[in-house]
């Protein structure tokens, strides 16, 4: 491995268990990486992720191919290190991301304006259609949604947590709810509990 990668992505690589290659079983839609890359310097970030990522840089990577998603949390570390000056800043950009991405046909089919407890249903649904192998259970409580996100140890980092986070508020505003909240509540290194309310 190069030794130009990103301290932080780095520090996320030796924590999981055979590294770059940790997980090959868990894996997201290409969609979902290219929303974060458009705008961004993909040659400054090859230079800061390990070369297995690479291929996910280049131009042609199917929209609708299963990738890592080890890899595809390399990119999401590199891109805050390289382009944002605080991890508030990219929690903010990720819910605009996230807006744009479940605005596009593929998935606003699944994005209709429903009652709470079937958007409930919705969302877990366009999760599994974004990702295999992670799962997020959402109970839609009166007061609010508990939604909560199972992976392997340490897949997560804190700070993908909290844009998973505002993942749940992007797809409620798509629905047409009104002042959404999301928030992450409690983390384990195998899981990440939400707390979602809206109106």
């Amino acid at each position: 491995m190069s030794s130009s990668v990103n301290a932080r992505v780095q520090a996320y690589l030796d924590a999981l268990p055979g590294g770059i290659a940790a997980y090959p079983e868990f894996v997201g839609k290409y969609s979902v990486v290219r929303a974060w890359l458009e705008g961004n310097d993909r040659a400054a970030l090859r230079k800061v992720v390990p070369r297995e990522v690479h291929p996910l840089l280049e131009d042609g990577v199917p929209i609708t191919r299963w990738v890592s998603e080890v890899h595809a949390t390399c990119i999401y570390l590199a891109i805050r290190e390289l382009f944002f000056p605080s991890d508030d800043a990219f929690v903010d950009d990720a819910f605009l991301r996230n807006v744009r991405l479940l605005e596009k046909p593929m998935y606003k089919i699944l994005m209709r304006v429903v009652n709470p407890s079937r958007a409930a249903k919705g969302t877990a649904a366009v999760f599994s259609q974004m990702h295999r192998g992670l799962e997020l259970s959402v109970d839609p409580k009166p007061e609010a949604w508990i939604a909560t996100l199972t992976h392997p140890p340490l897949l997560l980092p804190d700070l993908l947590a909290r844009c998973y986070a505002t993942a749940l508020r992007a797809a409620l505003e798509v629905k047409g709810y009104q002042d959404v909240t999301s928030r992450a509540v409690s983390t384990t290194p195998e899981s990440t509990t939400f707390r979602v309310t809206f109106e």
